[in-house]
């Protein structure tokens, strides 16, 4: 019978203890970091394919008319092209009938972080 714990099994046994909540708090940061950086690639993935398909359709027009679209309106109505705007704002902006328009595609959240500093 021991009556007696020495303070090492007490120790010991706190550590069996948190362990496994330790090891279970290590996955869940590792688990929620994977998912904001795979969050992160594919909204950049997304305004690169947006500002790629505004471009084409810009030298398509003109391939087609002979002039760039007016308006960024005028372009998305013509080639069918929609974006989410809580995501990206587009700025568009002509140069002249026969020169390429300036076409920009800027996420919501980095001109707030931009400003801060």
């Amino acid at each position: 019978m021991n009556l007696y714990t020495s303070r090492k099994k007490t120790a010991f046994s706190w550590i069996r203890r948190i362990l496994p909540l330790l090891f279970l708090a290590a996955v869940l940061v590792v688990f929620v970091t994977s998912v904001n950086q795979t969050s992160s690639d594919t909204l950049g993935k997304e305004q690169a394919t947006l500002e790629r398909a505004l471009h084409k359709s810009a030298v398509h027009a003109y391939a087609l008319t002979g002039r760039y679209p007016e308006s960024l309106d005028s372009l998305l109505d013509e080639y069918g092209i929609t974006y989410d705007h809580t995501k990206f704002v587009v700025d568009y902006m002509p140069s002249g009938s026969n020169l390429l328009p300036q076409i920009t595609v800027i996420r919501m959240g980095e001109g707030k972080e931009a400003g801060a500093s």
